[in-house]
């Protein structure tokens, strides 16, 4: 069910380099959309010199105006990326805004600062129609449905593209009760109709999130509310759910959509680069060891080095099926689905494991390479060098 974008070379032009496939719900790009499926495997990547570099292939959320969702899945495998744009942002690419999918043994080389893995919600600072913005009060997501705090703001300031900063001297909050972890709460101005996520607070004051997407301010006199949705529609790490129909989407309500991890694991990079490993955020609804399970740090030397499966050392191990830890304890047995392990040396080109309640699981094989509709073409040579083994029969992307 996935449109396969292999041995590819694709350079792009100086001032703004973009992925292979950028692909945009607000204007109705590509194929990533509307739930589409992605492969992008096996290509090389050049993004040259000048402004903003963005990895192989992406997904947008749904978060543009109009109907379109998400994209559904998309996995980016064995690519090479080489990236000498001023930043060099989100590597992989991947479904970086909502869906699922796998990050793998893709190599970036660099001559610049970069963010490895980089997720986000743009719904948490933005009002897109028809889905509305998720901080407790839109149609589509899971929300509590409490009004937790209500109140006329004393100050305000920030906003237009920043963090906004609002206080209400009559309120004796714990610092920072409105972030706990996972389900951060949401500040809505009544008065002007926008709703922010809220980063910290203080007794009598809160912080939003950046407003990466709109230019909203609040004033003195504002009324406001705080509330809270636990779960964005169409989130990162979220899977199949409620479907939909008509270009005015129904039944409206919460999509009911189960946990379904982004893994990622064997990324490596190399270069003269300011490399930031890890991930990073834009939100607090998305929680490492939950929606998504960054790479250890290496590959596995022994059953529990340097990957654990406790939490502490990444979310996704690699290496030989013998050095795959025994068991997982922690954060990376806290979710069904938990941690994972790619075990390099089961089927013909790895197979990845996840922790299950209470057991290791088969769970995914990349697909036959070269794709059996490549045909070698007249005029395509292929890959040079296709990776050593990956041409045999196993389970589908």
């Amino acid at each position: 069910n996935n449109v396969c974008y292999e041995n590819n070379v694709w350079h792009t032009i100086s001032n703004g380099g973009m992925s292979m496939i950028d692909t945009d719900v607000s204007d109705g790009a590509y194929t990533d959309i509307g739930g589409g499926r992605a492969v992008c495997r096996y290509n090389d990547v050049v993004i040259d010199s000048g402004g903003n570099g963005i990895g192989v292939c992406l997904v947008h959320g749904t978060e543009g105006t109009g109907r379109p969702r998400s994209g559904r899945q998309l996995s980016v495998y064995g690519n090479t990326i080489d990236c000498s744009a001023t930043i060099c942002s989100t590597i992989d690419g991947g479904p970086t805004r909502g869906g699922t999918g796998m990050l793998f043994n893709n190599h970036a080389i660099l001559s610049s600062g970069s963010i490895w893995f980089a997720l986000d919600e743009y719904r948490t600072s933005s009002d897109p129609s028809p889905w509305g913005s998720c901080n407790g009060n839109g149609p589509w997501d899971q929300n509590d449905g409490v009004t937790y705090a209500l109140g006329t703001l004393t100050s305000a300031s920030g906003g237009g593209g920043s963090p906004i900063t609002v206080g209400d001297t009559s309120k004796s909050w714990t610092t920072n009760q409105w972030i706990p972890t996972g389900a951060p709460y949401g500040f809505y101005d009544v008065t002007k109709g926008f709703y922010l996520e809220i980063a910290s607070n203080t007794s009598n004051s809160l912080t939003s999130v950046s407003e990466a997407q709109q230019s909203y301010t609040a004033s003195v006199g504002d009324i406001y509310e705080i509330l809270r949705a636990t779960i964005c529609a169409d989130g990162v790490g979220r899977g199949a759910g409620t479907y939909l129909s008509g270009s005015t989407p129904s039944p409206i309500g919460w999509f009911n959509e189960p946990l379904d991890p982004l893994y990622q694991w064997g990324d490596t990079v190399s270069g003269n680069s300011i490399y930031s490993p890890g991930y990073s955020t834009d939100t607090g609804k998305l929680i490492p060891y939950r929606e998504f399970y960054p790479q250890a740090s290496g590959i596995q030397t022994t059953s529990s080095t340097p990957f654990s499966c406790n939490g502490t050392t990444g979310g996704a191990g690699w290496g030989t099926l013998a050095n795959r830890p025994s068991s997982c304890s922690g954060a990376c047995s806290a979710n069904t689905l938990g941690c994972g392990y790619f075990a390099t040396d089961q089927g013909s080109q790895g197979t990845l494991y996840v922790w299950e309640s209470g057991a290791w699981v088969n769970y995914y094989q990349p697909f036959t390479y070269p794709h059996p509709l490549d045909g070698g073409a007249a005029g395509d040579s292929g890959r040079p060098n296709p990776p050593a083994g990956a041409n045999a029969t196993s389970t589908p992307d």
